[in-house]
């Protein structure tokens, strides 16, 4: 990868752009493209989520119209697009497929993911809006409409920041857990399958007739090892159309 002498981290690039259109959360990504000059198109694209083409000094975005059904994924789309435009070591022209997922293996994908996500959410903001403030669910929600933005990406946010011991995660009925972001404090080892005694599960198996719960649970029931001095609180919401349950697991002490 080329070399720059004013080599950056993606999220100064976002914060320039921030600054210098003097932006307000919910960010409004038509006038950064607007001001940029940057053309967004709706195309059938095969195989990719999203390209970038900066051709004879023209910006296209074109997003593949048959992959995107709701506002908030998309802004975070075009966002991810514009990560490549600004970071200067990215190519003219980027094909760009699971876009939101910070896949670490991809050094330029996970770059414009946090370019994205840093433009969306400024970190001056969300510091603020989470500051004294208990991770839950609904604060989750909450902020994510604030921001436009959708639940997978506030959450990572939050968690970067958050000081409270928390993971959140995709549950699914097979047991498998995926991981989606964790807070700094967090370093415990989830027990593997089912976790046939939380909420996620008997949502997603059947066996209780509702989408959205909290729970308070001893520490076994989802980690590895006894600690009788932790209690968890799970908080787990069924996504229906996607097959699983996205969970937010809390540790605390009980006075």
């Amino acid at each position: 990868m080329k070399k720059y002498i004013n080599d950056k981290k993606p999220e100064i690039y976002a914060e320039e752009i921030i600054e210098a259109l003097n932006l307000q959360t919910p960010i409004d990504i038509e006038k950064i493209c607007k001001y940029y000059d940057i053309n967004i198109n709706n195309e059938p694209l095969n195989n990719v989520e999203a390209i970038l083409i900066i051709s004879k000094g023209k910006k296209n975005i074109l997003i593949n119209e048959s992959k995107f059904i709701y506002n908030e994924r998309k802004r975070f789309t075009i966002a991810h697009e514009i990560g490549h435009l600004f970071i200067p070591w990215h190519d003219n022209i980027c094909g760009c497929n699971g876009i939101g997922k910070f896949n670490s293996e991809d050094r330029i994908e996970n770059e414009a993911d946090l370019f994205a996500s840093s433009l969306l959410i400024p970190k001056n903001d969300i510091i603020k809006d989470i500051e004294d403030k208990c991770v839950t669910l609904s604060l989750i929600e909450e902020l994510a409409n604030k921001y436009e933005v959708s639940l997978g990406a506030m959450t990572r946010r939050i968690l970067k920041y958050t000081k409270d011991n928390v993971v959140a995660l995709f549950y699914y009925k097979n047991g498998n857990k995926i991981i989606q972001a964790s807070s700094k404090s967090f370093n415990f080892s989830l027990k593997p399958g089912r976790i046939i005694e939380s909420s996620a599960d008997k949502m997603i198996n059947g066996t209780m007739d509702i989408t959205k719960l909290s729970q308070e649970h001893t520490y076994s029931t989802w980690f590895n090892g006894y600690n009788d001095s932790i209690k968890i609180i799970e908080e787990s919401l069924y996504q229906i159309n996607f097959g699983r349950v996205f969970t937010l697991i809390r540790k605390y002490m009980p006075k």
